[in-house]
């Protein structure tokens, strides 16, 4: 059975929290956000070597296994039970895949190639919703209406990154989206579990 077969909380506006890009600092603290009901985390090293991933995954109790979604060193997701695989643009241009071996999502930044791509992923990013928080200068490269339009044509679930906050969770989903994906909101927060709880109760208001 699949990772993603398994039974989910019901839970329509997906919450998505990636990982800081830097570091192992989090691992500590990330057990009280799979306790508070984190189900999708996305484990997004772009400096890690293989052992470092490989490494940070283990050093993480197996139970938690099942919410974790991995952005490089794909061939981990056999060596640990983890939700899935993520595909950043570059990973997702140069290698194409008909099947997953598990749970798939991708990241997009352009609204044409996101309607002409072919390929059927669990879930897809499309960034920046809105000025980033985290990078700073990337800045916001939609229209609210152009989003709004697409969104309606897209099968898959779509996600929103960048820039998205508690304040703007609800616009978010105006837009169509079916869920929003959090980082420097929360890490870049004086308190990160604090924040993300904060923003788990603006989201239990839109269901």
């Amino acid at each position: 059975m699949r990772i993603n077969d398994l039974p989910q909380t019901p839970n329509p506006f997906k919450l998505i929290l990636i990982s800081p890009e830097n570091g192992f600092s989090e691992l500590e603290q990330l057990p009280l956000f799979f306790e508070e009901g984190l189900e999708y985390y996305h484990l997004r090293k772009p400096f890690f070597n293989e052992q470092e991933l490989r490494s940070y995954l283990a050093s993480l109790p197996d139970k938690y296994h099942k919410h974790i979604v991995i952005h490089s060193f794909h061939h981990l997701s056999g060596e640990f039970q983890i939700r899935g695989i993520h595909f950043t643009e570059k990973e997702r241009l140069k290698r194409i895949y008909k099947e997953f071996p598990s749970y798939a999502s991708a990241s997009f930044h352009d609204l044409n190639e996101l309607l002409a791509w072919d390929i059927k992923y669990d879930c897809v990013f499309v960034s920046p919703v809105f000025d980033s928080i985290s990078k700073e200068g990337y800045l916001s490269a939609f229209k609210k209406e152009e989003l709004s339009n697409v969104l309606q044509k897209i099968p898959q679930e779509v996600i929103a990154l960048g820039g998205i906050d508690q304040n703007n969770i609800k616009e978010v989903k105006e837009m169509g989206f079916k869920g929003a994906a959090f980082l420097g909101a929360i890490w870049r927060s004086d308190n990160p579990l604090e924040k993300f709880r904060l923003i788990k109760a603006e989201i239990n208001k839109l269901q």
